[in-house]
This record gives C-alpha cells, structure tokens and sequence, in this order.
C-alpha cells in the first residue's frame, strides 16, 4: 500500500511512522525494512528494492523520507507516484515529509489525493493541556490543571520540548516519591514553570493590563531575573505582534511564520494596535537597548518607564 504522512507538527508525523515500523517489526522482524532519504532516491532503485523478491520473505516496508522537501527532481517524483497502483499487497511504501511541501508542486497536489495521506497539524492550546494531563496520567503521576496549563503554555505547541520536559518532571515526581505535581513542585522542577512568569508579564503588558504587568515585572526581579532577558522577552512579544499586525494588513496573516500556538494567545492583543502603533513602541524599544547598552541609563529604569507609561504614551 501506499501512503503519505505530512505536516507541521513533525513529532506527530514522527511517532506515526515509528509505530507502523513497529507495528511491522512485531510480525516479520527488522528483515524487509528500508529506510531511503528523499534526495538519494531514484525510480531504478525504488523498483529494485520494491519489485526484487527476498529469501527472507516477501512483506516489506519501505520508508523514503523528505523527498518532495528535498527538493527531488520532479521528473523522479512523478515516476515514483505512477508506482502507486503497481505497488504489490505485500509491499507498504511510506513517503514520510517532516514539514509541509510546497502544496503547489504536482507531486503534492497528487500525493494529498491518495487514500494513504494524512496531514499532522499543530495542536491548539487546549489539546495541548489535555495532553499533558494524559502524560502524567499515563505515568500514574497526577498533576494539578493549573500546573498543567503553565506547561502547556510554555511548550507553545512544541511537542517535542512536551515529551522531554514531561518526562524530566515524571522522573523528578518518581525519585521523590511525588504522587502529584502542583504548580509550587512544578516550579522547584521546571524551568518552563519559572519562564511563565516572564510570560505572564509580557502577556499583561501587551494586553494593557498595566497594573499586573508592574506587579509581575517586581515579582521577576525579586526572583533574580536579569532585566536584559525581560527586555528582550517584550521585544520578543511585541516583534511577534508587529508581524502578525503586518500580515493582517496586507492580507496574508495565514503566512506569518509564527507558532501557531503562540499566534492564537497573541491574538487578544493584537486588536488594541495599528500597525504604525507598533513600529513606533519596536522603535522605542530599540531605543532603550541602544541606551542601555550605551551607559545612558540604566536598563531597569528604561523598563520602568517603558510599563508605567503604557504604550498609548509611548507613542
């Protein structure tokens, strides 16, 4: 059979094709399993291995990885598709692309129609907590919503950061005979947990809520945070911001090359600027570092008066 794994979220695309090979390992061995990268193939060789009988049986399964992301010859890909109705039952042939291919080419546009495609999309937030809840569950570790979500939140999507840092946790919860995480434990553990504080700042800040953003600015100092890593965590949020405003204005926000779960936590914000709003707090943010960095004041007052004005004075 023939079949086509795709998409954004490679961890998804990754424990996918590991568990056909799985799956195939428990029935007929390691014997019958080719692994081919994208740009090393060619038809001939496909056919040969495909089409070429084993002493050590017929089932196969082959795997050619990032072949449209490669950037293969199209002449080649398009031989290799015309394979799909001459592919024998005893033979799976996986071609298996970590990321999205340009959905332009004729390979794709062929490729996505087939039966045995399947795209693997980033997650959204909520998902992303019922994820982690499930993990620790799975691990009989328990762990508290809240905690739950500050880890979420920090992953942004990224389920690869979710598999290791989750996995540090449990281990942590294991040897000391921790029966369940809560956000206190949590922050003894992870540093993600301790970098959600900067999140949340950040998040206040740019949504106007000026009050809790100074709150949580005196909270991250009095935990020693560096105040050259704050700034350039609201330089980060408001940068994010600037090309998410920039994209909506020209008509493709859909193509700016954000997480998208950083995206959709940015979006509340996103109403209260104009796009010439944003060039301007970006330009005075660029002024702070330059005058930091400078000796012309000192950067924690620079980040006192940039909160305390708000950005409406900013600008």
């Amino acid at each position: 059979m023939f079949h086509f794994f795709y998409g954004s979220n490679t961890y998804l695309t990754k424990k996918k094709i590991n568990a056909c090979l799985e799956s195939f390992r428990s029935k007929n061995g390691d014997f019958g399993i080719e692994t081919i990268a994208g740009d090393k193939i060619t038809l001939g060789s496909l056919k040969k291995i495909v089409f070429t009988r084993s002493f050590f049986g017929d089932q196969k399964l082959i795997v050619i990885e990032n072949m449209l992301l490669s950037k293969t010859d199209p002449a080649v890909v398009e031989s290799i598709v015309s394979l799909a109705d001459r592919i024998p039952e005893t033979v799976d042939l996986y071609l298996v692309e970590y990321g999205v291919p340009d959905k332009r080419s004729a390979g794709y546009k062929k490729l996505s129609k087939i039966s045995g495609a399947q795209e693997f999309l980033d997650i959204d937030p909520p998902t992303m907590v019922k994820m982690v809840i499930g993990k620790f569950k799975q691990a009989d570790i328990g762990i508290e919503r809240e905690a739950a979500i500050v880890l979420a939140e920090n992953f942004c999507g990224d389920l690869w950061k979710a598999e290791n840092e989750s996995k540090k946790i449990i281990d942590y919860a294991r040897a000391n005979n921790l029966q369940k995480i809560d956000l206190i434990s949590l922050e003894n553990i992870s540093v993600f947990a301790r970098e959600s504080k900067v999140f949340d700042f950040i998040d206040y800040l740019s949504t106007g809520n000026i009050q809790k953003a100074q709150l949580e600015l005196g909270r991250l100092r009095q935990n020693g945070e560096d105040n050259f890593y704050i700034h350039s965590m609201i330089v980060y949020q408001y940068r994010n911001l600037l090309f998410l405003a920039d994209g909506k204005e020209r008509g493709t926000i859909g193509a700016v090359k954000i997480n998208p779960y950083v995206a959709s936590k940015l979006r509340s914000a996103l109403g209260r600027y104009t796009l010439s709003e944003l060039k301007i707090i970006y330009e005075a943010l660029g002024q702070i570092d330059f005058e930091a960095k400078t000796g012309r004041n000192e950067l924690d007052l620079l980040i006192d008066l940039f909160v305390a004005k708000s950005y409406k004075e900013v600008i």
